[in-house]
């Protein structure tokens, strides 16, 4: 498992954006690791409005 937590500033729009989030890692043997993840930010460009959203990921890593 692991968290993580950021501050960012957009110059662009001379605004202070914080961002929260977290994930899982499953290893499903030595080489592949299943991954999911969200975040939140404060702010984006969603829908063209400045309403915070979610961003989430699932995905497979291989390592050779």
């Amino acid at each position: 498992a692991h968290a993580r937590a950021g501050l960012d500033y957009r110059f662009e729009t001379e605004e202070l954006v914080y961002l929260i989030g977290g994930g899982l890692e499953y290893w499903l043997n030595d080489t592949a690791r299943l991954e999911l993840d969200a975040t939140y930010y404060s702010s984006g460009t969603a829908g063209n409005s400045a309403d915070g959203y979610f961003e989430g990921r699932i995905g497979l890593d291989f390592s050779l």
